[in-house]
């Protein structure tokens, strides 16, 4: 058995842009709440989803890069 010798790589570079753009797409037009963290509970991505019920829930704007849990304080009673 034979396997082409073949450059996969070009398959990805080429067109990255187009791909990182449906699947942002595909992420903000559910409505399912997505988001992902750094080792230091930084945002690295979030959806709108996400971003509005971080709004809803603590009436923040929430930003990448930025720490998720200096937005998660409620006022007290």
């Amino acid at each position: 058995m034979s396997v082409p010798d073949h450059d996969y790589k070009d398959d990805y570079t080429g067109d990255f842009k187009s791909r990182f753009e449906v699947l942002k797409s595909v992420m903000d037009n559910i409505k399912t709440p997505v988001f992902s963290l750094d080792t230091g509970y930084r945002y690295t991505s979030f959806n709108k989803a996400h971003h509005l019920i971080m709004k809803e829930l603590y009436g923040v704007d929430i930003k990448l890069g930025k720490n998720i849990l200096q937005y998660q304080s409620v006022k007290e009673d």
